[in-house]
């Protein structure tokens, strides 16, 4: 029963703040400037990770299945495929469709072990210049990002 509560109030506070003011009456997937990940034990996204990720990106993907399954008590789903499903999605990964959604992953704006997280339309992209960036972005969990602004990146310069 207490783990219950505590799973419950966790995937309350368990949101990202990405757009300020971005809110969405229609699904309730968003709500004021905070997306909601999981509510009362229900995952309200799944994690997506392209089936040419090599493996560091993959398991990035695993990590972070796992470590939002851990603290929401929502079982979060990764789908491998080579698009993602047309349900709300965490995008793990560069891959073509990330490239073409953010500019800023092709070439080497970045740096070498850059990320971002971005949130478009409904999804959530957290991916890096390279693999290893990706798992940086990962490893930044989800929790640890209430302050963040409508984009954030990080260059390897920056992280020092």
């Amino acid at each position: 029963m207490i783990r219950k509560s505590i799973a419950g109030i966790l995937s309350l506070m368990l949101v990202f703040t990405i757009f300020p003011g971005f809110t969405s009456a229609e699904n309730n997937l968003i709500v004021g400037n905070n997306v909601i990940l999981a509510n009362n034990g229900s995952a309200m996204y799944k994690v997506f990770v392209h089936s040419d990720a090599d493996s560091m990106e993959q398991h990035a993907a695993e990590e972070l299945v796992d470590y939002l399954t851990q603290v929401t008590g929502a079982p979060f789903q990764l789908t491998v495929d080579t698009a993602p499903p047309n349900d709300p999605v965490v995008l793990v990964g560069r891959n073509a469709l990330t490239e073409s959604l953010v500019p800023e992953l092709t070439g080497n704006t970045l740096g070498d072990d850059g990320f971002i997280i971005r949130k478009i339309n409904q999804n959530i992209i957290i991916a890096g210049s390279h693999s290893r960036g990706t798992m940086y972005g990962v490893s930044l969990k989800p929790a640890r990002l209430s302050n963040c602004q409508r984009s954030l990146f990080w260059r390897t310069e920056e992280c020092g």
